[in-house]
């Protein structure tokens, strides 16, 4: 940071950028005197709080997920979570979760997610025999800030 001599402005130097996640607060000490013959002076401790910035993208723990089910699983069974981060704090890093694609298409009627855990679920029985019932999924998470 920088001080005007003059007036006590403080500001940003012009190499100095702020990162909430880096340092979320400064704290230091100003001192102050005149010009008098006995230089009076005084200090004051300066607290400065970072406000966090949406500046972060989520990402995922892993790139990809293979699950392999029994077909006789029950019905809204937990088949996997999908896990991301943000490194964004607070409200800013409250991801939610959707099924964007899946290969076939047919997946995407047998398959839910949970938009605020990652949790996975049947929603249908599966079949393995069945090709049309989606024996082999692919499907495609997206992760995205609240």
């Amino acid at each position: 940071f920088v001080i005007d001599s003059v007036t006590g402005e403080i500001s940003l130097a012009a190499d100095m950028s702020l990162d909430y996640e880096t340092n979320s607060s400064y704290l230091f000490e100003v001192e102050a005197m005149d010009l008098s013959p006995s230089q009076n002076a005084t200090t004051v401790v300066v607290n400065i709080s970072v406000v966090d910035e949406n500046d972060n993208i989520p990402s995922f723990n892993q790139s990809l997920y293979r699950v392999e089910v029994r077909e006789n699983v029950t019905i809204n069974s937990t088949i996997f979570t999908a896990q991301a981060t943000d490194e964004d704090s607070g409200e800013n890093s409250r991801l939610t979760y959707t099924i964007t694609d899946s290969d076939p298409d047919i997946c995407s009627q047998l398959y839910d997610i949970d938009p605020s855990t990652g949790v996975v679920i049947n929603i249908e029985q599966l079949d393995a025999d069945n090709v049309n019932n989606g024996s082999q999924c692919q499907l495609v998470i997206e992760a995205a800030q609240y």
